[in-house]
């Protein structure tokens, strides 16, 4: 069953537009992702920080251990200056 998931806000800092941040003007920007599954253990993800966008994959490869890996390619529109780049990340969780 595919599932779709939604996220907006609005922020200061490393949210607002490159042009803001080189220019230290107080601006507020605008940053979203959605996430659509593409399989049980896949969830395809695109997202816009207020300067630049990411796409990448969100993999749990294990059913019954709470690891989430996810491989991404950042700064894809070459807006944050800093041109396309692989991101890895790797989560575990657990409650104390």
């Amino acid at each position: 069953m595919s599932q779709v998931f939604l996220w907006l806000g609005m922020g200061g800092g490393n949210f607002r537009s490159e042009d803001s941040v080189l220019n230290d003007t107080s601006t507020a920007g605008v940053f979203e992702s959605v996430a659509v599954r593409v399989i049980e253990p896949v969830n395809l993800i695109a997202e816009w920080s207020g300067q630049d966008l990411s796409m990448g994959l969100s993999i749990i490869p294990f059913r019954r251990l709470p690891l989430v890996i996810t491989p991404a390619v950042s700064d894809i529109t070459g807006n944050a200056g800093d041109g396309v780049r692989f991101v890895l990340g790797i989560g575990y969780g657990f409650s104390y």
